[in-house]
């Protein structure tokens, strides 16, 4: 079990972690709105990298996985090693494009902690690498904390509370010429660009 003040600096890092998601995800800060809906566009399957967010985008079949990139800079932390980080499902509708994340990576977790408590605890990975929904992750965090740290800091709280930020419809319109699809997130200052790997 770790010590009081990893723990809390753990359910910290998660509150920025699942919280950061939505601007990450975007790639760019906006106010993400509801709604959507339609199907998903076999046309924009297969896997995209923006250039200046540094993170691809995985689309197959409606599902979507953001990833970060080796070298990325991700809240002033540099990626050391490339890490998926969000998992949900997305929907076109005419040119309307709706990302829904449902899941977060253990891998993401694992990258953004490890730069806070590296000189406290040393090199090791605190959640496996996989996906976890809502319920996998505040059941893994607790259980790295121990239950009575977990209940006393809120941990449900703090963890309902992000992932309903985080579960949040992304809605913008997107246009695809060739190898390059451009997203402009509803609330965006500027659009995503990414170009087909």
């Amino acid at each position: 079990m770790l010590r009081n003040k990893s723990c809390q600096r753990m359910l910290a890092v998660a509150t920025v972690v699942l919280f950061g998601m939505l601007v990450i995800g975007c790639g760019k800060s906006g106010n993400p709105t509801g709604g959507g809906g339609g199907t998903q566009s076999g046309e924009l399957d297969g896997t995209w990298y923006s250039a200046e967010d540094e993170m691809i985008l995985s689309l197959n079949n409606g599902v979507y996985e953001m990833s970060a990139v080796e070298g990325a800079i991700l809240d002033e932390i540099v990626v050391d090693n490339a890490f998926k980080m969000i998992k949900g499902n997305y929907t076109t509708s005419g040119n309307r494009f709706t990302m829904t994340p449902t899941q977060v990576h253990g891998d993401m977790f694992n990258a953004f902690f490890m730069v806070d408590i590296m000189d406290e605890l040393g090199d090791m990975d605190l959640l496996d690498s996989r996906w976890y929904t809502r319920s996998e992750l505040k059941s893994a965090i607790e259980a790295l904390v121990g239950s009575s740290i977990y209940s006393a800091m809120g941990g449900d709280s703090i963890i309902d509370e992000e992932f309903n930020e985080m579960a949040t419809q992304i809605v913008g319109t997107y246009v695809l010429s060739n190898d390059i699809l451009i997203i402009t997130f509803d609330g965006a200052d500027e659009p995503t660009m990414f170009t087909r790997l």
